[in-house]
């Protein structure tokens, strides 16, 4: 998966342990989001950025050779046991990842963010499934994580886009973006970031 890529916040993911710097982030992307998670799911947000995100960067789409959602949701359900868990996590993991901090490389697909954001409701919402009775605080954890994916995936939105708008390009993207689909979030991203486009500019990027 690709890791930050900007130049200025780069040194950040080298001189602090990934977690600390990680819960810093979470908490100000939940801030300005106003989205409240419990302390279980704010702590695996933190833990999926940590595990995820590395100094160096990799070329986006170096996951192309990995299977497809649909292919890893299919394969997931007909694995057996403890199988079918470890496959629906890591399933619902590499979605939120997917939809929240990479969700430009979506854009345009036709199984895009959309898609993959009902495939990690689907896994985790199979997972908290699974895991319910014995497992029952771990359940409630991967119900959260189906029941609010999209707020969830926002929250890591956030993240990257207040990682990579920390220089003008990241900024200029930003703004790119919110013209070509005129999205209410990335309108509340720029106001956040005290740059406002007016409405009637919406939509005249191409």
């Amino acid at each position: 998966m690709a890791g930050i890529a900007s130049a200025p916040r780069a040194s950040l993911l080298e001189d602090t342990a990934p977690r600390v710097l990680f819960a810093d982030l979470v908490a100000g992307a939940l801030d300005r989001t106003g989205v409240v998670p419990t302390a279980q799911a704010c702590a695996y947000l933190v833990d999926l950025l940590a595990d995820r995100v590395r100094p160096a960067p990799v070329a986006e789409g170096a996951d192309a050779c990995e299977e497809t959602f649909a292919e890893g949701l299919l394969g997931a359900r007909s694995e057996p046991g403890r199988a079918r868990v470890a496959r629906l996590r890591v399933l619902g993991d590499r979605a939120l990842f997917r939809v929240g901090f990479f969700v430009d490389n979506l854009e345009g697909r036709r199984n895009g963010a959309g898609w993959v954001r009902e495939v990690g409701r689907m896994a985790y919402g199979d997972l908290a499934g699974l895991l319910a009775g014995p497992h029952w605080r771990r359940a409630r954890l991967f119900e959260e994580l189906a029941d609010r994916f999209g707020d969830f995936a926002e929250v890591l939105t956030e993240v990257g886009d207040g990682t990579r708008t920390a220089a003008p390009a990241g900024l200029v993207s930003l703004s790119d973006r919110y013209l070509r689909l005129g999205r209410e979030a990335d309108r509340r991203r720029l106001q956040r970031r005290g740059l406002v486009v007016p409405p009637e500019a919406v939509g005249r990027l191409q």
